[in-house]
Formats: structure tokens, sequence, C-alpha cells
């Protein structure tokens, strides 16, 4: 293989959109391209020759405009992957699993935005899959018995983490029962 055409990846930080970054505003491979060529004319983009957006290989990168990057992506074929059904099945399994939508987008080659449309069934309403049954709300998992032990243990000095975990709910369901924003009713 030939060693000038393997992308130099970047491995800090990614942003949610798949780009290499050292901030939220702050990409990788744009600081590249200006280490290697020189400051970006205002309104240019970098675009990738390798469709990696993790490389950072200044031989890779190419200044155009967002015409241009959208005119590549098309000679390309990288315009809307088309999801199978089954990888629409996988990635929600999988987002109920607690994997990051930013995950998933990497993995299936798809947008954030995408993966929000699907697992939300925005889009591919037609794709069923037996989902796991989801609590209507944390608190559904305390009966009047348990609030008032837990009120009574942080009086004691229980700290919200150790409350939490005992009664397997959130932190944010325990100080909800404190400010009063739920279980009002039981004293």
């Amino acid at each position: 293989m030939d060693k000038s055409k393997e992308c130099w990846e970047w491995c800090g930080a990614v942003h949610p959109v798949g780009y290499g970054s050292f901030s939220a505003h702050s990409f990788v491979h744009r600081y590249s391209y200006e280490l290697a060529y020189g400051p970006i004319p205002d309104g240019m983009w970098v675009c990738h020759k390798c469709d990696n957006r993790l490389c950072v290989r200044p031989s890779h990168l190419f200044l155009g405009t967002p015409a241009d990057n959208t005119a590549d992506m098309l000679s390309k074929g990288r315009n809307r992957r088309k999801l199978s059904a089954q990888e629409v099945i996988d990635l929600r399994i999988e987002n109920d699993n607690g994997t990051t939508h930013a995950d998933l987008a990497r993995k299936y080659k798809v947008s954030i935005s995408a993966i929000k449309k699907i697992v939300n069934s925005t889009t591919w309403k037609h794709v069923a899959y037996d989902k796991p049954k989801r609590r209507l709300h944390k608190r559904a998992k305390l009966t009047p018995d348990m609030v008032k032990e837990i009120r009574s243990l942080r009086k004691e000095g229980w700290k919200y983490d150790r409350l939490a975990k005992r009664f397997e709910v959130s932190i944010s369901t325990i100080s909800d029962i404190f400010r009063g924003r739920n279980w009002k009713h039981v004293t």
C-alpha cells in the first residue's frame, strides 16, 4: 500500500459531528491545513479528499466552498446513506442500551439528526421491533412507603447519591422529592 495515501487520524477529542476538535468551535483538520498551507480565506471550507472526518493529513485536505463540498459528496456517492431495516433495529436497540447518538452516527455513517429521527420513529416508522418497556416516570418505581423512608433517611443525614443507589432511582428524583416537585401528597 502506498504510505502517502494513508490517513493521519486524530486521536483526541471528537466533536459530535465527527470531526476532531480542540473545542466546540475549533476543528483540528482546519488547524492542520493552516499549519501546512497558511490562512484559510473567509467563506472557504477545509474538505477531505479521503472522506475521513478524523484525518488531519495535509495532503488529504483541500479548500472549497460549500458548493464544492456538496459536489465532491455527490461525485463520491456519499449523499444519503441508505440504512437497512436490520440496521435500524440494531441502532434502536443500541440507543436503548445507552449508546450516544454521536457514537451511533459515526458507526452507521449517518448524521446525528438522522439518528434522532430514527430512534424517535419520526422516520422508519414501518420498522418495528420489540422495544423494551420503559417506565413512564422514574418515580413510578417508588411507593408512598418508600418515599416516607427516603425522607426519614435523609433527615438522618443520608446523602442524595446514597439514597438514589439504595432505591434505584436517579439523584434528580431524590432531589425532586425534597424540593416538592413530586410526591407532594405523601407526608
